[in-house]
């Protein structure tokens, strides 16, 4: 196992994280990140498979192959954006000078296959890239009950792939390009760790605490309504592209949230009887400040300073589009 705490520089949340995990005894376990990391990574159509116990991330040439035939075909959400990695439109500009036959079919797919956003455009391909071998059959691992319906609903996309990835030349691509991505994935790294670490260091303080602990991690639901309140109004008055449904979650946290801090509350109050048990109760409080913290510090480096909005993650001037 791998102590995260001397892994911790300065990154966003870093300082906060450093701080709440010296007081916990906090490893990285046998978990399994693909997912959160891929959705990290496919701007750069670099596939990754990464695992807690040693947080490697690694290329993926299927992955690359997928996204590379998707952006050939249209999509394009971030393509010009001034944080994107320049080798993403030099691939496309160069499968565009190929005059690939199949592309004009592939495209025709594509634009039949969009969804309503570009993030659920790209996530159906991403699934379909990690439940096929690869090149240059693109065959199913396993059986269909197994297969993510997303990418099972890409029926067809194949043999488009099959002839994209013969007529394009994307193996000898792959050799040329894979160092430049081995050179992006690392620039993740840290970033990666901060967030892994943060959702493992609440998850395994509610495992692994006391109850009373983990209960009084709860008690910042006192603070939820006022918050609540403030906050949905001053979303619904200043951005024109929140609507009152897309935050109708948060109607319900005004009733439910003073039900469960009343719990809470009368819950610590009786059992913390002892001295000890009262100040976990208080550094149980603590730390799940300290993880909203590191939460607000992540918001804060993405949307207000210096603004390096993860690939993929929601971007505000798209959705007022």
């Amino acid at each position: 196992m791998v102590d995260l705490r001397s892994s911790l520089e300065v990154i966003p949340g870093g300082s906060v994280l450093k701080r709440l995990l010296s007081r916990f005894s906090l490893h990285a376990t046998d978990t399994p990140l693909a997912a959160a990391v891929t959705l990290t990574f496919c701007a750069f159509f670099a596939g990754q498979q990464a695992r807690a116990e040693t947080l490697q991330l690694e290329s993926n040439e299927t992955l690359f192959c997928v996204m590379a035939a998707v952006n050939a075909a249209g999509y394009d959400e971030g393509i010009n954006l001034p944080d994107n990695n320049p080798l993403r439109k030099q691939i496309r500009d160069h499968l565009a000078s190929l005059k690939i036959p199949v592309l004009p079919e592939l495209k025709q797919y594509y634009r039949r296959h969009m969804q309503r956003t570009g993030t659920q455009d790209l996530s159906q391909y991403i699934s379909w890239a990690f439940a096929v071998n690869g090149a240059p059959d693109f065959m199913w691992k396993g059986r269909d009950v197994d297969i993510p319906p997303d990418a099972l609903a890409l029926d067809g996309f194949q043999p488009l792939m099959i002839d994209f990835y013969r007529q394009a030349g994307l193996a000898d691509l792959w050799k040329q390009v894979q160092p430049a991505y081995e050179a992006e994935i690392a620039r993740y790294h840290k970033p990666i760790l901060a967030m892994t670490g943060t959702v493992e260091a609440y998850l395994h303080f509610v495992r692994d605490r006391s109850l009373l602990e983990a209960i009084a991690s709860s008690l910042t639901e006192l603070f939820a309504p006022n918050i609540i309140t403030e906050r949905v109004a001053g979303m619904l008055a200043s951005y024109d592209f929140i609507s009152r449904d897309a935050l109708s979650y948060f109607d319900k946290r005004l009733t439910q949230a003073p039900r469960d801090a009343n719990f809470a509350i009368e819950y610590v109050k009786r059992e913390a009887r002892l001295p000890h048990q009262q100040q976990a109760v208080l550094k149980a409080l603590e730390f799940k400040c300290d993880v909203l913290w590191a939460q607000l510090d992540a918001l804060y480096h993405a949307y207000v300073a210096p603004g390096h909005v993860p690939p993929g993650a929601f971007r505000p001037e798209e959705a007022s589009s």
